[in-house]
C-alpha cells in the first residue's frame, strides 16, 4: 500500500509539470514509445535503465531544480547582490500555486526569499524573483521564465533590470537530489500494484509491454547468475586467501556472500522495470487525455462558430434599428436647431437695443425707451423659450438705465451748486485782490519817490565828485547813503508785501473764459489770472515797477559807492601831493625849485635818518637830474624817494651779508661738534649690532643643539644665551638714548641735518628690538621644552624610586605608616632632604638576575655601581615633590607619593581575607573601578595565586583581591591615578570652595582645567559638605600644579573620569 501511495504521488507530480517545456518533451517521448511495437520499445527502456537515470526525472531537472526541497546559489559577479543571494535555501511556503524557498540564514537582518509571481501586475512582472519578502518592492534578481514550476538553474538577471549573469547558478543540494532519485525508484517499484488496478480498456499495448517486461526480467536474471557466481568466488578468494582450502562451516557464509549481490541487482532491475512501466502507462494516459482534449476543442470551436453567426445576425438587426432611430433624431434635431436660431436672432435684436440702454444719458433716455418698445412689439414673441428671460433682461436694464439717469441728474444739480459757490468765492477773492492792488500801488509810488530823491542826492558825487573837497565828499556821501537806504527799504517793503499778499492778489479765471482772453489778462504759472481794476494798474504792471525801482536803486547804490571811493582817493592823493611839496620846500633851502647834492643829503638824513654816501648821491643825481639842471625838481620828488630806498636797501644787504657769513661760520663750528656726538652714537649702535647678532646666532644654535641635552643642561644653555640677550638689550637701550638725545637745543638751520642722522640711528635700533624679541622667544621656547623634559625626567625618577620603595615594602612587609617612620630618621614628623636621600642608600634592593650579572663588565663590578637614582637625582626628586618649597615633606604628602592605585580591568570579587576558600565575599568589583593597595601582593598558600590587600575608593571597603588568576587572566592592573578632564572646571588651593582668602601659599595654583587635560590623583574624591560637590586633590600632568578640583557635581555631572 505504501508503494502504491508513493507511485500515485509521483504520477501527480508528473501531471503537475505537464505545462513546462520538459513535460512537453516527456509527452512527445511517451507518444513515440506508445506507437512503437513492444519489441522496439523495450530496448529503449533497457538503455534508460543501463544509464541509471529515469527519463521523467532527467527531463524535469533539466532546466530547474525539480522536486528537490533545497538548493545552493553560487556565482554572481555583482558585489552587493552576490553577497546577499549566495547560500543555501530550503522549501518554506507557496505563492501563486508554486513553491517558495527561504535562505537558511539572514543577511543584515533581512530574509532572502525565492518565489514566483504571476501576471496579475502585468506580463513584465511575471517570473521568478529574489527578494526580502514575497511580493515586496525590493528585489535583487529576476528570471522571466513563466512555465518553470521550480526556480530555473541559470539565466538569472542581476540586478533585476540588468543583463543575464552567466555565473549565477542554482544547484540542487546533493542530499535532496539523491532523495528525489530514490523517490522515483520507489514510486516505480510500486507500479505493479497500481497497474494491476488499471482498467482493461487501456488496450493490448499495455499487456504486451508487461509480458515483454517480465520475459526480459527473467532473461536478465539468468544472464546475471554466472557473473554473480564468478564475482562471489573471486571475493571469497580475495577475502580468505586460501582458494579451495576453506575451513569447515564457512560454506553457508560464503553462499550468503555470493547471493547478496545477486539479490541487490535483481531488486534494482525490478525497480527500473516498474519505473519504466509507470512511465509508459503515464504516456498512454496523457495521449488519451490529449485526444479527448482535441475532441472537446473541436466541439467548442463548432459551438463558437454557431454562436458567432447568431451574433452577426443580431448585430445586423440592431444596426438597422439604430440607423432608423438616428434619422428620426437627426430630423428632430434640425427642427430644434432652426427654432433655436430664430430665438437667438430675435433675442440678439432686442439685446442690441439693450446695449444702448447701458450707456444712456439724460438726453437719450426717452429715445431708447421708444426704440425698445418697438423692438419688443416686433421680436419678443419670436424669442420662444427665452421670451421670459429676455423680458426680465429688458426690465432690469431699463430699471438700471432710469436709475443711472436719476444719478446723473443729481450729479448735475450738485455740480451747478458747486459752480455757483465757486463763483461767489471767486468774486470775493477778486474784490479783496483789488483792495490789495491799490495798497501795493501806493507802496510802489512811495518807493519810486524815494528812488528819485536818492538819485538827486547822489548826483553831485556822480558828476562832480573829483572836484569836491574831502568834507564835501563826506557830507554828500552821507546824504546819498541815507537816501539810498530809504529807497532800498521802501523797495523791500513792496517785495515783502508781494510775498505776504501775493497769493490773495491772484484769483482763478472765470469759468468758460476763452484761453486767449485769459492769456491777455496775464495768466500766472499757477493758472490764476491777476485781478484787474478799471481805475488802477494790474498786478503785472506793479511787479514790473517794483523790479525796476529795486534794480535802479541797487545800481545807484553801487554807483554812489564807487564815486565816493574814487573822490576820497582823489582827495587823499591831493593831500599827499601837498605834503610832498611841503617836505620839498622844507629842504629846498635856496628856494630854486630843485634839490642839489647838499639838500639831497640833508633830506636823506632828516627824513629817513640815512647817511647818503657821496657816491650814492652822485649816482642819484646822474639818473634823476638832466644835464644843465640844478638838482632834483619837485616833479621827480617821488623818484627821488625810490632812489633813496634803493640806496638804503643796498646798505642793508651788505650788513645782512656780513651777519650771514658770521652765522654760517658759527654753524660750521656747531655742526662739527654735533658730528662728534653722532659718530659716538653710531659707534654704540654698531656695538649693539654686534651683540644682537651674537645673541641671535647663539639662540638659533641653541634651538638646534639643546633638544638632545638634559633639562639641566638645557637650562644652563638658555641662561648663557639670555646673558647675551640682556647685554644686547642694555647696549640697545644706551644706543637708543644717545640717538634720541641728538638734536636737543640745536639751531634751526641744523635741525634738518640732525633729524636725518638721528632717524637713521633710530631705524637701526628699532630693528634690534624685533631681533632680540625673536631670540628671547627662542630661549623661552627652549625653557618650556626644558621644563617639560624636566617633568618627564622627574616622573621617570619618581617611578624608579617608587619601584625601590615598593620592593622594600614587600620585602619588609610594611605599610605606608611604617614606611614613613623608616624615612623619618630624626623622628620630627617630617621628611627632610637628608632623610629622603639616606633612605635610598640603605633600602632593600631587588637583586640582579644571573643574566644581568654575567653581562656586567669587570669595570662595572670594580666600581660597584649602585642601582637606582644617584644622590643628585634624589635631591632633584625631593625638590620636585616639595611642591610648596617648605624644605620638607609632610606625612600626607609622603603618603600621596607612595600610594599605589590599581584599576579593575575585568570584573572580580573582593573578599574579607587573603584565603579565597575560607573568606567571605564582600561585593563584586565592577569594570574600571579604582582601588588603593594597602598590602601585597602576597601569595595565597592553598590556591597558589598572588593576593593584594586593597581599599575600594568608591565606597571605602577594604578586602583582598586576586590581581591575576591562575590561568593568567588579569583582573587588576596598575593605574587608575591618572584622570582625564571631560568637562572644564577650576583648580583651587583649598578643599572648601568658600575658604578664606587670607590663607596664603608660596605658589598660586588656581587656574582652569581645560577639557582633555590629564591630572594625577593625590587624594581621592570626597564630599565637600557645604556645596555637596565631590572634590579630589590632583596634580596637573602638564605643569605640575597641585590643587583641589571638582570631580562630580551635585546633579551628577562628571568633570573628571579615570583615563
Amino acid at each position: 500500500r505504501a508503494l502504491a501511495t508513493r507511485t500515485a504521488a509521483a504520477v501527480k507530480q508528473v501531471m503537475a509539470h505537464r505545462g513546462s517545456p520538459a513535460s512537453s518533451r516527456r509527452l512527445e517521448a511517451g507518444r513515440d514509445a506508445a506507437e512503437l511495437p513492444a519489441s522496439a520499445a523495450m530496448p529503449q527502456q533497457q538503455q534508460q535503465q543501463a544509464a541509471g537515470q529515469p527519463q521523467a526525472a532527467g527531463q524535469s531537472q533539466e532546466s530547474c531544480i525539480g522536486t528537490a526541497t533545497s538548493f545552493v546559489v553560487s556565482g554572481c559577479t555583482h558585489a552587493t547582490v552576490g553577497a546577499i543571494v549566495r547560500g543555501s535555501y530550503t522549501l518554506a511556503s507557496e505563492n501563486h500555486g508554486r513553491r517558495a524557498y527561504k535562505r537558511d540564514s539572514q543577511v543584515n537582518g533581512l530574509e532572502v526569499m525565492v518565489y514566483f509571481w504571476d501576471e496579475r501586475d502585468g506580463p513584465s512582472f511575471c517570473g521568478w524573483w529574489f527578494g526580502p519578502k514575497i511580493g515586496g518592492d525590493q528585489v535583487w534578481a529576476y528570471h522571466p521564465d513563466r512555465s518553470a514550476q521550480t526556480p530555473p538553474l541559470t539565466g538569472w538577471k542581476v540586478p533585476y533590470d540588468g543583463p543575464v549573469d552567466t555565473t549565477f547558478v542554482i544547484s540542487p543540494s546533493t542530499g535532496a537530489a539523491k532523495q528525489a532519485a530514490s523517490g522515483w525508484g520507489t514510486e516505480a517499484a510500486a507500479g505493479n500494484n497500481w497497474q494491476g488496478q488499471a482498467p482493461a480498456a487501456q488496450g493490448q499495448g499495455f499487456g504486451m509491454a508487461q509480458n515483454k517486461m517480465q520475459a526480459l526480467e527473467a532473461g536478465q536474471q539468468n544472464q546475471a547468475w554466472p557473473q554473480q557466481q564468478q564475482q562471489a568466488s573471486q571475493q571469497g578468494m580475495g577475502a580468505g586467501g586460501y582458494g579451495q582450502q576453506q575451513m569447515p562451516g564457512m560454506g553457508m557464509q560464503q553462499n550468503m556472500w555470493q547471493q547478496q549481490p545477486q539479490q541487490n541487482a535483481q531488486q534494482q532491475q525490478q525497480l527500473m522495470m516498474q519505473q519504466q512501466l509507470a512511465q509508459q502507462q503515464q504516456r498512454m494516459m496523457e495521449q488519451r487525455r490529449q485526444q479527448e482534449e482535441q475532441k472537446r476543442m473541436a466541439e467548442m470551436r463548432q459551438k463558437q462558430a454557431e454562436a458567432q453567426k447568431k451574433r452577426m445576425e443580431d448585430m445586423k438587426i440592431q444596426q438597422e434599428a439604430v440607423a432608423r432611430k438616428w434619422a428620426e433624431d437627426q430630423k428632430k434635431r434640425e427642427a430644434e436647431l432652426a427654432q433655436k436660431r430664430e430665438e437667438q436672432r430675435a433675442a440678439l435684436a432686442i439685446r442690441r437695443v439693450l446695449q444702448k440702454a447701458r450707456t444712456v444719458n439724460i438726453d437719450t433716455l426717452e429715445e431708447v425707451k421708444k426704440e425698445l418698445a418697438e423692438v419688443l412689439a416686433l421680436e419678443l414673441n419670436n424669442c420662444g423659450s427665452v421670451k421670459d428671460k429676455v423680458q426680465e433682461e429688458c426690465d432690469a436694464n431699463m430699471q438700471q438705465a432710469t436709475l443711472r439717469v436719476q444719478q446723473l441728474e443729481e450729479v448735475k444739480r450738485k455740480e451747478e451748486e458747486r459752480r455757483a459757490e465757486a463763483e461767489k468765492k471767486r468774486l470775493e477773492r477778486e474784490a479783496k485782490a483789488k483792495e490789495l492792488l491799490a495798497e501795493l500801488s501806493k507802496l510802489v509810488e512811495s518807493a519810486e519817490e524815494a528812488s528819485k530823491s536818492f538819485k538827486e542826492e547822489a548826483e553831485p558825487l556822480t558828476t562832480e565828485g573829483e572836484n569836491l573837497g574831502m568834507d564835501e565828499v563826506t557830507a554828500t556821501a552821507k546824504a546819498a547813503e541815507d537816501a539810498g537806504a530809504e529807497a532800498r527799504n521802501k523797495a523791500k517793503a513792496c517785495s515783502d508785501f508781494m510775498l505776504q499778499k501775493g497769493a490773495d492778489m491772484k484769483v482763478p479765471p472765470r469759468p468758460g473764459a476763452p484761453p486767449a482772453a485769459a492769456a491777455a489778462a496775464g495768466t500766472t504759472p499757477e493758472g490764476a489770472t491777476p485781478a484787474e481794476s478799471e481805475s488802477g494798474p494790474t498786478l503785472q504792471d506793479l511787479l514790473k515797477r517794483i523790479n525796476e525801482v529795486t534794480r535802479s536803486t541797487e545800481l545807484l547804490i553801487r554807483t554812489v559807492s564807487q564815486a565816493t571811493e574814487k573822490a576820497t582817493k582823489k582827495c587823499e592823493a591831493r593831500k599827499k601831493v601837498d605834503a610832498n611839496k611841503k617836505i620839498f620846500s622844507k629842504y629846498d633851502r635856496d628856494n630854486d625849485g630843485a634839490l642839489n647834492r647838499k639838500e639831497l643829503t640833508s633830506f636823506a638824513k632828516g627824513q629817513y635818518s640815512f647817511s647818503l654816501s657821496p657816491t650814492a648821491a652822485d649816482e642819484i643825481l646822474r639818473v634823476l637830474v638832466p644835464a644843465g639842471d640844478k638838482g632834483v625838481k619837485v616833479e621827480d620828488f617821488h623818484r627821488l624817494k625810490m632812489a633813496l630806498g634803493i640806496a638804503r636797501e643796498k646798505v642793508r644787504d651788505l650788513k645782512r651779508r656780513e651777519e650771514r657769513e658770521e652765522r654760517e661760520k658759527k654753524l660750521a663750528e656747531t655742526k662739527g661738534e654735533l658730528q662728534e656726538h653722532i659718530d659716538e652714537a653710531a659707534k654704540v649702535v654698531q656695538t649693539t649690532e654686534e651683540k644682537v647678532a651674537a645673541a641671535e646666532k647663539e639662540s638659533v644654535a641653541l634651538a638646534g643643539k639643546a633638544l638632545d641635552q638634559t633639562s639641566k643642561r638645557m637650562v644652563q644653555l638658555a641662561d648663557e644665551c639670555e646673558t647675551l640677550i640682556a647685554s644686547a638689550k642694555a647696549t640697545m637701550a644706551e644706543s637708543t638714548t644717545k640717538a634720541q638725545e641728538l638734536g636737543e637745543d640745536v639751531q634751526e638751520e641744523l635741525k634738518l641735518y640732525v633729524t636725518t642722522e638721528k632717524n637713521k640711528l633710530l631705524q637701526k635700533t628699532a630693528r634690534f628690538e624685533s631681533r632680540i624679541t625673536r631670540s628671547s622667544a627662542l630661549v623661552a621656547k627652549i625653557r618650556e621644552v626644558a621644563a617639560k623634559k624636566s617633568v618627564e625626567e622627574l616622573e621617570k625618577l619618581r617611578a624608579e624610586s617608587l619601584v625601590l620603595i615598593r620592593y622594600h615594602q614587600r620585602t619588609k612587609k610594611v605599610n605606608g605608616e611604617k614606611l614613613f617612620t623608616e624615612f623619618d630618621k630624626d623622628k620630627d614628623g617630617k621628611i627632610s632632604e637628608a632623610d629622603f636621600v639616606q633612605f635610598f642608600s640603605s633600602c632593600e634592593r631587588e637583586p640582579k638576575s644571573k643574566e644581568e650579572k654575567d653581562g656586567e663588565t669587570a669595570e662595572a663590578k670594580d666600581d660597584k655601581e649602585e642601582q637606582g637614582p644617584s644622590q643628585e637625582d634624589l635631591e632633584r626628586l625631593f625638590a620636585y615633590m616639595d611642591e610648596n618649597d617648605e624644605g620638607f615633606l609632610s606625612k600626607d604628602e609622603f603618603l600621596s607619593f607612595v600610594r599605589e592605585y590599581m584599576k579593575v580591568v575585568k570584573e572580580t570579587v573582593i573578599t574579607s581575607d587573603i584565603s579565597i576558600k575560607e573568606s567571605k565575599t564582600l561585593r563584586r568589583l565592577e569594570l574600571n573601578e579604582v582601588v588603593e593597595v594597602i598590602e601585597g601582593p602576597l601569595k595565597e598558600a592553598k590556591v597558589e595565586v598572588m593576593r593584594v590587600h586593597v581599599k575600594v575608593l568608591k565606597d571605602g571597603i577594604s578586602g583582598w583581591v586576586t590581581p591575576v588568576g591562575n590561568q593568567g587572566t588579569a583582573f587588576l592592573e596598575p593605574g587608575g591615578q591618572i584622570l582625564k578632564v571631560v568637562k572644564e572646571t577650576i583648580l583651587t588651593e583649598s578643599f572648601e570652595l568658600g575658604a578664606s582668602k587670607e590663607v596664603k601659599k608660596l605658589k598660586d595654583t588656581t587656574r582652569k582645567l581645560k577639557e582633555g587635560e590629564l591630572v594625577e590623583a593625590r587624594e581621592w574624591m570626597k564630599k565637600e559638605e557645604t556645596s555637596g560637590l565631590m572634590r579630589m586633590k590632583v596634580r596637573t600632568c602638564s605643569d605640575g600644579k597641585v590643587g583641589w578640583a571638582t570631580a562630580v557635581g551635585t546633579s551628577g555631572v562628571v568633570f573628571l573620569e579615570v583615563s
